[in-house]
């Protein structure tokens, strides 16, 4: 899906050398039409949000989270059947006092298929109960949570190729540091284990296509991971963590902010955002790109690049915020709005290739755009709708399509900085695609290329201050003269610039990279005479001393930043579920690794299993008041007896809650009234009908249980104030 002029697979994409036009093949896979509205769930549910869409791995199916006023679940769409499955039936998704709460998120498919990994958190009321990373079987809807309580799970985590493992971020439960590690599962639970070589606040992790390395970010402030903002470097790691190295350059504009890394399919890239750009960058750091600097200049971008998605030959996906018009009330009104654009991986043929609600008033905002991973040929998204009382639908685009039943947007001097084709705006930097300020796009011939600062066309054989202002290479090609191995200004001969010292892009010429000192480096300065960030067992210090190398028995603990001595593997001070033979916190509720409270797990043998609640090995034996301190179901199972689904304690009958009119108490066990919205339950707003809305959206506007607002003529609800605003 490379978007070059003369590509066979362009046709896929846009109408193209006289092909006839072709309408948009936008499906909404919730309900199968993108001008419906999303029917109700339940009464208390008149729409619904639809985040983070994961494909199948043979494109059939697409998984994802959907919220409504009272649900948080984990639902499963066919984009060609538009059949609709919850997988996971939690009852509640509503903050109460008292209230046990599920929220699922992130789900991911496993690469081999049957089964979806997301993030399952529990809260009581505020309070988290845990966060765990979850396996989710895609036939029999059986949720197994894999890691162990001590460990708060976040989002996002990454699913090994072959589907056996998963790394994710994590912080230990109740640190008021917020301070996350990498750490790694197998997909029965078991293998719990500390990635130690990887720095403290390791975040966003992404598995090579190979499963041979781990790309992942590293943001020093744990209160900026929380909101996946930066700064933040790169690193490149084993799966294990060992090898972890710094693949970003703080010291280069491109590397100051580097966040969100995501490999390509065939695994010789890396895409990430930098500065709220799109890089790309070889997987050893080498060749970074810039594909959206000059599109942003130009003004087609105004927001941070999100959301990054590979096709399977070569293009990217990704959202970011335009200028947009949306259509308001009392008619079109400004507004940002988030769009899908796809991209080449040279930086040519940006496309935006979703519209704003000028054109389609139910296609107002667009995020989190995923290639169908099989094939490449189709993309999945989230659908905003925030005039209609539908927050978020799923919608599919295959090919081929131009928007909305239209063409792409006509490409001129006042919206392209590179040249103009028919698929759209390119760099016009590229031999297929050479030219500038919106002019037409020249193809250089044989024996010539395009000069990346002059945006034409020269021979290769005569580069020199004539025609480069950057620097001629030893293959006489023009270079901008900015990167390390072709560094260089006014046509003159590239410079490589030597080990210590890198290419300044002010000035175009090989620099002294500056020696690591205490004035400029927090960590601690290696004998390479770099910074680091001083957090991991071969480089731990701060303060810009010397870095020490932890040895045996020792470990860099990395808030102090110095070596300590190693802590014991497993016990109760760090484990809340039970320590198998190899020293390793397992969740202590299988039949294989049984116990709790860190001590040696049990197997259960001859036929018996492992409570759940009691993190004991029982006999299989009719549930009741003997064997069950929570419900018993009509089939002899012991629920918890706090759930909706099942409601009571003592081994009795469990009670079923309706989760409109009545929950489950988690204090007393049984079902009660749910109380009429109002500050003391809603930190919404209450409608007419006493129901309780988020209180974002022009329907229903407000805060604290107060009365919803209705937003009319030119004025809108504040999603950060939650009134109505003008």
């Amino acid at each position: 899906m490379i978007l070059r002029k003369h590509s066979i697979r362009l046709a896929l994409l846009f109408v193209v050398m006289g092909l006839s036009p072709a309408a948009w093949a936008q499906v909404n896979i919730t309900n199968g039409a993108l001008s419906s509205l999303i029917p109700p769930v339940g009464p208390n549910d008149p729409a619904w949000v639809a985040w983070n869409p994961s494909w199948s791995p043979a494109d059939d199916s697409v998984a994802f989270k959907l919220i409504t006023h009272t649900q948080q679940n984990i639902w499963v769409a066919s984009p060609r059947g538009f059949s609709l499955r919850n997988l996971t039936n939690y009852p509640n998704a509503v903050f109460m006092p008292g209230v046990t709460t599920d929220y699922p998120g992130s789900p991911i498919w496993s690469p081999a298929g049957g089964e979806i990994f997301f993030v399952h958190g529990e809260a009581t009321g505020l309070q988290l109960a845990f966060s765990s990373i979850a396996r989710l079987d895609a036939v029999t809807a059986a949720v197994q949570d894999l890691t162990p309580t001590n460990l708060v799970a976040e989002e996002p985590f990454a699913v090994s190729p072959d589907g056996t493992t998963v790394v994710f971020a994590a912080r230990q439960f109740g640190d008021p540091t917020f301070s996350t590690n990498l750490y790694s599962v197998l997909r029965d639970g078991s293998g719990v284990r500390l990635l130690a070589g990887t720095p403290l606040n390791s975040f966003n992790p992404s598995w090579s296509p190979d499963g041979q390395k781990i790309a992942f970010q590293v943001t020093p402030n744990p209160v900026v991971i929380n909101t996946s903002s930066g700064p933040g470097a790169i690193y490149v790691s084993d799966p294990d963590g060992g090898r972890a190295l710094q693949v970003t350059d703080p010291t280069t504009t491109d590397g100051a902010d580097a966040t969100k890394p995501s490999w390509s399919t065939d695994g010789n890239l890396i895409a990430f955002v930098c500065n709220a750009d799109l890089c790309t960058m070889g997987r050893d750091g080498s060749n970074v790109r810039n594909l959206t600097q000059g599109p942003r200049a130009a003004g087609r971008l105004s927001d941070s690049v999100d959301n990054i998605s590979w096709a399977i030959d070569g293009a990217l996906a990704f959202d970011s915020s335009v200028n947009a018009t949306c259509a308001c009330p009392a008619g079109p009104c400004a507004c940002p709005a988030n769009q899908v654009f796809v991209i080449n991986p040279d930086g040519s043929g940006l496309v935006q290739w979703t519209t704003d609600g000028t054109v389609d008033p139910l296609a107002a905002e667009n995020e989190f755009p995923q290639f169908s991973p099989s094939q490449g040929t189709e993309i999945v998204y989230m659908c905003r709708s925030g005039d209609l009382g539908n927050d978020g639908d799923l919608c599919v685009i295959a090919a081929p399509a131009p928007p909305s039943g239209g063409t792409p947007p006509v490409c001129t001097p006042a919206n392209c900085n590179g040249c103009c084709f028919r698929d759209g705006c390119h760099l016009g930097t590229t031999n297929d695609a050479c030219g500038p300020a919106g002019a037409a796009c020249d193809q250089c011939q044989f024996g010539t290329t395009c000069d990346p600062s002059l945006l034409r066309c020269v021979s290769t054989g005569v580069c020199g201050p004539g025609n480069c202002a950057g620097c001629c290479g030893q293959d006489g090609l023009c270079y901008l003269g900015h990167d390390n191995g072709h560094c260089g200004h006014g046509g003159f001969n590239c410079q490589t610039c030597a080990t210590g010292s890198i290419c300044d892009q002010t000035s175009n010429s090989c620099v002294v990279r500056p020696i690591c000192t205490p004035s400029n480096c927090g960590g601690c300065c290696g004998t390479d005479n770099l910074c680091h960030l001083g957090g991991t067992n071969d480089a731990c210090g701060a303060n810009g001393l010397a870095c020490q190398v932890c040895g045996p028995g020792t470990t860099c603990d990395a808030s102090a930043r110095f070596c300590v001595q190693a802590k014991p593997k497993c016990d109760e001070t760090n484990c809340n579920g039970c320590c198998d033979a190899s020293g390793k916190c397992q969740f202590g509720t299988t039949a294989a690794a049984c116990g709790a409270g860190g001590r040696a797990c049990t197997p259960c043998t001859g036929g018996a299993h492992c409570d759940n609640t009691m993190h004991a090995c029982r006999i299989a034996q009719s549930c009741g008041p003997d064997n069950c301190s929570g419900c018993c179901t009509p089939d002899g199972v012991c629920h918890l007896g706090f759930g909706n689904d099942g409601c009571g304690f003592g081994g009795f009958s469990c009670e079923i809650c309706d989760g409109v009119t009545s929950v489950c108490d988690p204090s007393a066990l049984f079902c009660v009234s749910r109380a009429p919205c109002s500050s003391g339950n809603c930190t919404g707003c209450c409608d007419s009908t006493g129901t309780c809305q988020r209180g974002v959206t022009n329907a229903a506007c407000g805060f604290a249980g107060f009365n919803c607002e209705v937003c009319t003529g030119t004025s809108h609800c504040d999603p950060a104030a939650l009134f109505c605003v003008f």
